[in-house]
């Protein structure tokens, strides 16, 4: 940190240091050193029982169940405190992990006070205990105890290679935290769409395919199209977040093949495309962004969205839409577009292949 602060403090390249990267023990779900077969039989530290008394209410589901399984005990050995199983050995490896983090980022912030994270291996379904993924890491289920011990981290993030990635995000904003996604699939299609969802639906810092310096955009052109795009409406985008009245993000498939959300005077329905009754398309998804009281810009694919009036006197049409093209690494207007291309002024009709933007104004009428 005093390196980075020496070179870089004054462009500001780093923005942010991840500690470590997927801190844990793997092959076991704990350490059986004599060390910590000693430390593992002392009364769980006074600071952590202290964090969960104050904060029991808005613990996280896991680790408030494991505690609940001693009657909420406030002193005692780990196993009395949490009951004897790989997770509280988890706890356990968690708190050991969190203190040395946050010793290490204490230092790191005193030579130069960037914002510090710690990044997770998830637990998926193949590998779903404790050894099967690192022993120790900021899981979603000891968060709370990663808070309690490593007070000085900014923000916990997910590594995300598989499970539900939508249900992933939730857990780790469910308390009110930043999201950033240090790592993800590129190679899969489908996780295009996620990132979107995640840039729109959570005001996410960020979001990081793994090892993208080694992608070749020509083999990845639906990759690069959505970086692209939200890189030219990233200031549409900063300005809206933390509002959901000004942005909000759709992923579709089959089994849920619209949602409706509210934006200003309208409820704007993005649903999957239809011919005769049947969906065309298997997935879609994108971003909503409400631009003006009556302007939208959506970016996305295979998706067409509508707009009701919340006003049930009036009736709301579209407009104009604008299609926006990327030409030589920059975004320009299109066609406008209008006719059968918006339904006689029904849908904004996002393309099936690769990502579109599109600008609509909607109007009201009797």
């Amino acid at each position: 940190m005093k390196h980075i602060k020496k070179v870089d403090s004054e462009h500001r390249t780093v923005i942010m240091v991840q500690v470590e990267n997927e801190v844990g023990l793997m092959e076991d779900s704990r350490d059986r050193s004599a060390i910590a077969e000693k430390e593992f039989k002392k009364d769980v530290p006074k600071a952590l029982i202290e964090y969960l008394i104050k904060n029991k209410k808005t613990l996280m589901p896991q680790l408030k169940e494991l505690w609940a399984s001693s009657g909420y005990k406030k002193s005692g050995s780990w196993e009395e405190v949490f009951g004897s199983s790989v997770w509280t050995d988890l706890a356990f490896m968690s708190w050991q992990y969190a203190t040395y983090m946050n010793y290490v980022t204490k230092l790191g912030k005193e030579e130069y006070n960037l914002p510090m994270f710690v990044n997770a291996w998830l637990e998926y379904e193949g590998s779903p205990l404790p050894g099967g993924f690192p022993t120790g890491g900021p899981l979603p289920r000891v968060k709370d105890i990663w808070k309690a011990g490593a007070p000085d981290i900014d923000f916990m993030s997910p590594d995300i290679y598989g499970g539900d990635f939508v249900e992933w995000c939730n857990q780790y904003t469910t308390q009110g935290d930043p999201l950033f996604i240090p790592e993800t699939w590129w190679t899969k299609p489908e996780y295009v769409g996620y990132m979107l969802y995640a840039i729109g639906n959570y005001n996410t810092l960020g979001v990081a395919p793994f090892g993208i310096d080694r992608v070749n955009p020509k083999d990845e052109p639906l990759l690069r199209e959505m970086y692209s795009a939200v890189n030219y409406l990233s200031p549409s985008i900063l300005e809206s977040q933390g509002n959901k009245n000004k942005i909000s993000a759709f992923l579709l498939n089959k089994d849920k093949p619209f949602i409706e959300v509210s934006m200003g005077d309208y409820i704007v329905r993005a649903e999957l495309y239809k011919r005769k009754g049947s969906y065309r398309v298997e997935d879609a998804y994108g971003v909503i962004l409400k631009t003006g009281e009556n302007h939208f810009t959506i970016t996305g694919s295979k998706a067409v969205i509508t707009f009701i009036s919340k006003d049930k006197s009036v009736k709301a049409g579209i407009g104009t839409v604008d299609e926006y093209i990327e030409v030589n690494n920059k975004w320009i207007k299109g066609r406008r577009l209008g006719g059968d291309e918006t339904n006689r002024g029904k849908g904004v009709f996002l393309p099936v292949e690769g990502i579109g933007i599109q600008k609509a104004e909607i109007y009201t009428y009797k």
